[in-house]
């Protein structure tokens, strides 16, 4: 896909049929081929990005960015969208493997995109028909596509219980504490609204975050429950919505919620748009309490839930692994994966280049236990080598 061509903006819905030149001669030629996107949706992401990565100097060449063709061009080497993830979930890319010296060969740019869309896998993202090319062609709905991904998981990580006792509070009669640490993030943003609506002696029950929040009074309602000194109850007497939700934004900010948002965005409806706001004003002040007993409680109970999970670790090691998009690699078990020595030396190949020779390890060991262990003894001189102790007996016990 080329540069945007043409535009055309619905001034109803906001949304942007966004023509290349390619997708232009397709249509001249009797194909109808287009995509569209949300304008408020765009500016979002990209006040996004602006924020979580305006310190990051390796990208800093890149931001601010201000419009759809600077987020395009960003993502064609793959750094940005490797921060963006390491910023979702810390050192899930290993920053050693990214190639970062300009200028980059398309061969590099490449795989650092490879890298960014298997690490995007690896933290929960659904990754359809998206692949490296595919961003170096600058197909802009699935570039958003990725990026929208990476934002959500960012803006939910630290509503679970695990993260924020209090939303134990949220919990319904007949639930036990083993369903509330799995509740999705977005059921408990509805049941947090909900919560606090009640709180404020309204019959309102929201469903979903979408078109039932698209006139602001619920968030109005929501935020004077939060902070009734900064967010009063004056924007329902606005009777213009758009105004309403400028107020309801400006607002928020007095009550630490970054501005990522516009008004415009806030009065659409909009799943992704409520989401981004909601979630921010949640991690700024939720308005959840419980006693300091209770509390405790809750954090054993979470601690003891992570210790029935004993191989968090070892999925840990398993996801960067699997993110660092080695030719025919995905490790579902850390130890009979390892056994032959193989997947751990393209692992230190790949992080430090030219260290591994290849005359001086088994290609194919088999089930040859001796063949495994002399690889495995190899994995550790190179380890050595980078001044990383361990010993030989570590590796022998696997095999």
């Amino acid at each position: 896909m080329g540069l945007i061509m043409e535009k055309k903006e619905d001034s109803k819905t906001g949304k942007i049929t966004a023509y290349t030149e390619q997708e232009v001669s397709k249509e001249k030629a009797g194909f109808v081929v287009y995509h569209s996107f949300v304008a408020d949706e765009l500016t979002t992401f990209l006040a996004f990005i602006n924020d979580i990565l305006k310190d990051d100097v390796d990208v800093k060449a890149s931001l601010p960015l201000e419009n759809e063709d600077a987020l395009i061009n960003a993502c064609k080497d793959g750094i940005l969208l490797c921060k963006m993830i390491n910023q979702s979930l810390a050192g899930t890319v290993d920053e050693r493997v990214i190639n970062k010296k300009t200028p980059l060969s398309i061969y590099q740019r490449t795989e650092n995109l490879r890298l960014a869309i298997n690490a995007s896998m690896a933290i929960g993202c659904h990754i359809v028909n998206i692949t490296p090319q595919s961003i170096l062609d600058g197909k802009l709905h699935l570039i958003l596509g990725i990026v929208w991904q990476i934002m959500r998981i960012y803006l939910l990580k630290e509503i679970n219980l695990k993260q924020v006792p209090e939303i134990i509070v949220l919990a319904e009669a007949d639930e036990k504490l083993e369903d509330i640490i799995k509740l999705p993030s977005e059921k408990i943003l509805i049941r947090w609204i909900n919560y606090h609506l009640k709180n404020a002696k309204q019959t309102i029950k929201i469903k979903d975050l979408g078109l039932e929040l698209k006139d602001s009074i619920v968030i109005t309602y929501l935020m004077n429950q939060l902070d009734p000194e900064k967010c009063d109850l004056k924007p329902l007497a606005e009777t213009d919505v758009l105004k309403r939700a400028d107020i309801v934004i400006e607002n928020s900010q007095r009550i630490g919620v970054k501005k990522f948002i516009r008004g415009t965005g806030l009065a659409q409806g909009n799943n992704k748009l409520n989401l981004v706001f909601l979630s921010l004003l949640f991690n700024a002040n939720h308005g959840l309490h419980i006693s300091v007993e209770k509390k405790k409680e809750v954090e054993k109970a979470t601690l003891l839930d992570d210790a029935k999970d004993a191989s968090k670790e070892e999925r840990t090691f398993m996801l960067w692994i699997n993110s660092l998009g080695l030719d025919g690699v995905i490790v579902t078990n850390l130890y009979s994966d390892f056994k032959d020595g193989l997947i751990p030396l393209k692992v230190i190949d790949k992080i430090w280049p030219k260290l591994v020779e290849n005359t001086k390890y088994e290609k194919a060991p088999g089930t040859n236990r001796f063949k495994m262990i002399a690889n495995g003894s190899y994995v550790i001189e190179c380890c050595k080598k980078q001044k990383n102790s361990d010993n030989r007996d570590w590796w022998t016990r696997y095999c």
